[in-house]
């Protein structure tokens, strides 16, 4: 076979000169760069990712065309014109993944500086990587990156990843030579680092530098939710090599070829040390002028023969921290076992046995066993790579899928990386990954540009001598249309156990976290935003002590160690240990018997105490990770000082985390709770470990600065795995992680990403990216975001305009934040807290069943289809259940003109307007073609009414309407061939009550169309509301500000135990959500209490004026019916269960009759008591001094207790009593939507009223 030897993008530049007067241009050893010509979101090139992050910049003149002004600026009014998702400063930054080398490189910019007030202060937020703590300051605390960066002085502290820093700072005024400030120009500057040196230059002139020996590299790292920031100056031309650019003095590509006066002219006498300069690596690889290797590897009788050959599919190992290629020694001994291709090959002092079988016909499992034959410790990378048979046009390096393919991409990253890559052509792809059940400490990977290219995947491993570790490889190579999101979306369907919605899994872990107790006042809103998961924070003893025992209860040998204080306080609040697990038990049971959504233990046992790890792990050493968060809790100050993140993989700690999960959850989650939440999958998702155990463990990874080490994820997996084989209410337990959207290990074993804290604008956009790449490492699962009430996104303006006083100006700001938050939600499927994001928005409130039921029930990677740009195309379900999403974030309104491929729509679907009303579409040659204009800052959406089971061309003007106890599809369709049509069902909620086809009746759901025109009217029936709309329009529950219902349903009871209070009894908690949503609509007021809530009585009182409600838990069917007559609303149930299901049916309708959002901040929750005309103490409620300030200037001092309605309601703010009750609609659906209602997880509960 004949062969060539090929050296792609190898630099061996030490020193490279840019050309002058120019900008510049990417090259081999290039890892990011920006000339911002194309605006502050994305960078022209990257390695790393590619979005930047943050809405802190302003298009500007930059010193070659455009850049970005980056100093703090005022609000103005037309930044709401826009196509932006902030309007407000939220900072800027770049995401140092991949993009800095920390061995190596260089970070140089254009950039003008600011001028700060004081010149004594070293200020100039320069860069900056903000809350990261990667290593240990002298003063004790954990210290990030920083550069500071103005006229008169540059100062900085640089981590080193051995954990040392170095701290300085240069006056400009004291330089000898210089002695002024620097003037406020553009100039260039230079942080270039390599094993022997660190330095920076001024406008190419040696600033400082120091000694690199022994450091092992920079740790730029940013904080895994953050970003690296960039501020105060005017910033172009930014470039990030993986080799140092500058050895000595040099002259930067001024603009106009020759150095200007005012450049800094450098520091005289700076110490140099030799740099140590390093060659980046490169993948040299054998590449067969014949591809066709990668059609034989699919091909079980020609993979034998192929594997007896040089080929081009290789298995490759390095060795070593320098990467050193092992030469392959030929294929030994190729055998068939059952269609399995089995051989040898041996690597130096390590042998690799390889197993290849196919999976499918386009998808083969390939092992290979490495064994190390050696007498000492090998350190090993091992990659699998395969030659690409056709000419690419994108790849796919784990993160985002690349367009210029260029250079050979060589990547080591982890964070939000998938462990597989693909090459694609728009035509077909071919995809080589990792099996994700196993959690690879590390990934790497590789693209290598070429007459036929070569992509690889692989991961790094140690291995003591005799030891051996098997390495898992997927391959596949198949047609698609949709470039390598085909080779992504096969992927996930290879392990649909990962990257799929889990039949065996309840509905309620798949819908959004809620974060306030079940105890506030917040009941309805939880509810009729779909949340279904409460945010459940204890009881506990503390962290990894959930459960806790006798032995580790009041432990007085601890008393003045401050590990043991957050112990201490918890033991004095619970009173004692049974008193604990009793209000364990009845915190979930109170939940479940009140609330819609069910509650969930947020927990965090790898981030334990000092004292409890003395205890279980004596000799245990816990150690900080530079590129990481540093020990996250220790030791900073407050009740969790002394905590440490720790390694949980087969050590005493982990089991000792799963021995507390388990024994947690029998006491008093089972049956109650459909799982956890893991707190702190930020550092948990990423940090590594280097203890002795770690040490020694199968699969461990390696790096010059730690040693050998494993993940927290490892440790992760082993107690995730545990939890998804308990079992809770006849479903599978599952875990929610809290900010772990870095990890695949993590992600794949979870049901859900839960992100807490997510401010409305700052954190989505500042963790855009790695929430978007998510759904690559989530596949199909929900993605659920939470905040605090009142987070405006003030905190960063440095100006707010004076013209927010005015209320109308206000609502405009808000209105904008709002509906493009929204849209940022639809678009990348995040589901929103409804307790925290959706009071008094009615936008969002309009927007939040499409949200939920587009990604409840699977988000698909794969829109399956196409829109005209600037417009974007979503998917959500499958089959009937799909929902197609398209959405304008622009400042104007745009027609969509949308083609979807049958193909990936699960048929020839017939759209239906998710909304209601008329549509009109196309189908031909396999494609839906239809179109709307789309307004402003909105999105539309679609449901299947039918499948066209056809040829031919087909015609069809649909309309959809309904009030949600009917509906009514009517189609008239012009086809050219015959064809079956099957209807929607819209099953289990409805049923179809009568078909018509062209006049006629028929009563099958597949109906036969004869080629012509053809009239199909279906009308539905809600199976669970058993009465009609003049029944429904007669039901009065309330007579102005009078309540005119009461409840007939067991009052439960009352119990409580230490500091808590519960409301116990399912039937009082089923009667309870109708008085909860009574709550709410006392609030449309503005005043608390003037409709008094609804009574409990224990039957039936004809003389009652007024309609009463009744539960009854033990009927022949189950449903909801009223009678006028008597003014008696019955909900029945065969069960408490199901008397539940169908209250919670009824609660959907009665929002068409009686629709409330509240106000922007609701009357009564944990931050007050609130009344329209009475004083706000805006600081205690806002927390934030700035936003404080902002709202108790506007004009209307009522103005957070107000709604936020859309425009056309304006003049509704003009009525100075605030009261809004009935005075608005909310845009719904034909039809009621519960995600609930075919879950059996509450629903299935057949106890008694009260247990």
């Amino acid at each position: 076979m004949n062969t060539r030897k090929i050296l792609t993008g190898l630099s061996m530049a030490a020193a490279i000169s840019p050309l002058s007067g120019a900008p510049f241009e990417a090259d081999a050893n290039t890892l990011l760069l920006s000339g911002f010509e194309n605006g502050s979101k994305y960078a022209d090139y990257s390695l790393g990712w590619k979005k930047f992050a943050g809405s802190g910049a302003t298009p500007t003149e930059g010193y070659y065309g455009k850049g970005l002004d980056l100093r703090q600026r005022a609000f103005l009014f037309d930044n709401l014109k826009s196509d932006d998702y902030t309007a407000y400063y939220a900072g800027w930054g770049l995401y140092p993944d991949g993009n800095i080398n920390y061995r190596q490189g260089t970070f140089e910019c254009w950039v003008k500086p600011i001028t700060p007030k004081d010149p004594t202060v070293p200020g100039g937020g320069f860069v900056n990587a903000f809350v990261t703590r990667t290593v240990k300051h002298a003063k004790g605390y954990y210290v990030g990156t920083r550069i500071g960066f103005n006229t008169y002085n540059l100062n900085f502290l640089l981590p080193f990843l051995n954990g040392e820093y170095l701290e300085s700072r240069i006056v400009f005024s004291g330089v000898e030579g210089y002695k002024r400030a620097l003037a406020p120009d553009w100039h260039h500057f230079a942080l270039c680092w390599s094993p022997g040196e660190g330095a920076i230059y001024l406008d190419g002139r040696l600033v400082t530098a120091w000694d690199m020996t022994g450091k092992h590299g920079l740790a730029i790292a940013a904080n895994p939710v953050r970003y690296l920031q960039m501020a105060d100056c005017v910033l172009d031309e930014l470039r990030i090599s993986d080799v140092v650019r500058y050895s000595d003095n040099f002259e930067p590509n001024w603009r106009d070829g020759k150095r200007p006066a005012p450049a800094f002219s450098g520091v005289p006498g700076v110490k140099r040390y030799p740099q140590k300069l390093e060659t980046p690596f490169r993948m040299t690889v054998f590449q067969t002028e014949n591809s066709g290797a990668a059609n034989d590897l699919f091909d079980p009788a020609a993979r034998q023969k192929l594997f007896t050959g040089q080929f081009a599919p290789a298995m490759r190992l390095y060795t070593g921290l320098e990467r050193k290629e092992l030469a392959a020694s030929p294929v030994e001994s190729v055998g068939n076992e059952s269609g399995t291709t089995v051989f040898t090959r041996k690597f130096g002092g390590v042998t690799s046995e390889n197993r290849v079988t196919n999976r499918t016909q386009d998808t083969v499992l390939w092992e290979t066993r490495l064994t190390n034959h050696a007498d000492k410790e090998q350190w090993l990378e091992a990659s699998l790579t395969m030659p690409v048979p056709f000419t690419p046009n994108e790849y796919f390096d784990g993160t985002e899928h690349r367009s210029d393919l260029r250079f050979q991409r060589c990547r080591d990253t982890y964070r939000c990386t998938l462990p597989a890559v693909a090459a694609a052509d728009g035509k077909e792809f071919i995809m080589v990954g990792l099996d994700p059940s196993w959690p690879y400490n590390d990934l790497v990977n590789v693209y290598v540009p070429g007459t036929v290219p070569v992509i690889g995947q692989g991961t790094r491993v140690a291995l003591s001598p005799g030891e051996s570790f098997t390495v898992k490889f997927v391959v596949t190579r198949k047609n698609g249309i949709f470039g390598t999101l085909e080779a992504v979306d096969a992927y996930h369907r290879l392990f649909p156990q990962f990257y799929r919605l889990d039949p065996e899994v309840t509905r309620y872990s798949y819908l959004p976290a809620t974060q306030y107790l079940v105890s506030s006042p917040l009941i309805n809103m939880q509810r009729a935003g779909f949340a279904g998961g409460l945010w459940g924070h204890g009881p506990s003893h503390t962290k990894g002590n959930e459960y806790s025992s006798e032995a580790f209860w009041g432990m007085e040998k601890y008393r003045d160690n401050k590990s043991w204080s957050h112990a201490a306080r918890m033991e004095k609040m619970w009173g004692s240990l049974e008193k604990l697990r009793e209000c364990i038990y009845y915190d979930y049971k109170n939940a479940f018997d009140q609330a819609y959504p069910v509650r969930r233990f947020h927990y965090c046992p790898d981030q334990m105490p000092e004292w409890l790890i003395r205890e279980l792990w004596p000799d245990y050493v816990p150690n900080d990770d530079p590129l990481c968060f540093g020990q996250y809790y220790y030791p900073l100050p407050g009740p969790l000082s002394g905590f440490y993140s720790v390694n949980e993989y087969r050590t005493p700690l982990g089991r000792y985390a799963i021995d507390q999960t388990v024994k947690y959850f029998d006491h008093g989650m089972k049956n109650l709770s459909p799982g956890w939440i893991n707190d702190m999958g930020t550092s948990g998702s990423l940090y590594r470990f280097n203890d002795e155990i770690a040490r020694k463990t199968s699969g461990r990874s390696f790096a010059r600065e730690l040693g050998t080490f494993v993940r927290a994820p490892m440790g992760r997996q082993e107690r995730y795995e545990v939890i998804n084989n308990l079992w809770s209410n006849g479903y599978k337990a599952s875990i929610w992680s809290d900010g772990s959207w870095f990890s695949y290990t993590v992600q794949a074993y979870s049901s859900a990403l839960a992100v807490e804290g997510a401010h409305y604008f700052e954190n989505l956009s500042g963790n855009g990216a790695a929430l978007e790449y998510s759904r690559h490492t989530l596949g199909a699962k929900p993605i659920t975001a939470m905040t605090g009430l009142n987070h405006y996104g003030f905190q960063r303006l440095a100006a707010p305009p004076a013209k927010l006083a005015e209320p109308a100006a206000m609502r405009e700001f808000l209105r904008y934040h709002f509906d493009q938050l929204m849209l940022y939600a639809l678009q990348y499927g995040i589901q929103l807290d409804p307790a925290s994001y959706l009071w008094g928005k009615q936008n969002m409130m309009e927007y939040q069943p499409l949200l939920i039921e587009s990604t409840a029930y699977g988000r698909q990677l794969i829109s399956g289809g196409t829109v005209n740009k600037p417009l974007w195309l979503k998917r959500g379900g499958e089959g009937f259940g799909t929902v197609i999403l398209a959405g304008n974030n622009q400042s104007r309104a745009e027609c969509a003109d949308i083609v979807l491929d049958s193909r990936y729509a699960g048929g020839t679907l017939i759209p239906g307007n998710y909304y209601g009303g008329n549509c009109r579409s196309e189908i031909a040659d396999g494609k839906i073609r239809f179109s709307t204009v789309i307004p402003s800052r909105r999105a539309e959406g679609w449901k299947a009414l039918a499948f066209w089971r056809g040829g031919g061309t087909v015609s069809v003007a649909s309309r959809f309407n309904g009030d949600g106890l009917t509906m009514n599809v009517g189609l008239t369709m012009d086809n050219t061939d015959a064809g079956k049509l099957e209807l929607n069902p819209f099953k289990p909620l409805y049923r179809i009550e009568s078909i018509t086809v062209n006049g006629r009746a028929v009563n099958t759901e597949v109906l036969d169309l004869p080629a012509g025109r053809n009239t199909v009217q279906v009308q539905y029936r809600n199976q669970v509301l058993h009465f009609s709309a003049a029944e429904f329009d007669q039901l009065e529950f309330f007579k102005g500000k009078e309540t005119n219902f009461r409840l007939i349903a067991d009052a439960g009871t009352v119990r409580k135990a230490a500091i808590r209070t519960w409301q116990l009894g399912f039937e009082r908690g089923t009667a309870n959500l109708l008085a909860e949503f009574a709550r709410q609509y006392d609030w449309e007021d503005g005043i608390r209490g003037n409709t008094v809530l609804p009574r409990f009585a224990h039957e039936y009182d004809p003389s009652y004026s007024g309609w009463q409600v009744r539960v009854d838990a033990s009927a022949a069917a189950n449903g909801c019916t009223i009678d006028s007559g008597k003014r008696l609303v019955t909900i029945s149930g065969a069960s408490q269960g199901e008397a539940r299901r169908a209250m919670v049916v009824f609660l959907r309708q009665l929002e068409r009759k009686y629709p409330m959002v509240g106000g922007l901040t609701p009357l009564e929750s944990i931050h007050g008591k609130f009344n329209l005309g009475g004083k706000i103490d805006f600081d205690k409620l806002l927390k934030d001094k700035t936003t404080a300030a902002i709202f108790r200037n506007v004009k209307d001092p009522d103005f957070l207790l107000k709604p936020l309605l859309n425009p056309e309601y304006d003049a509704l703010y003009a009525d100075k009593t605030g009261d809004f009750t009935g005075r608005y609609r909310l845009r719904v659906m034909p039809f009621l939507f519960e995600p609930t209602y075919d879950d059996n997880f509450v629903y299935g509960y057949s106890g008694k009223a009260r247990d």
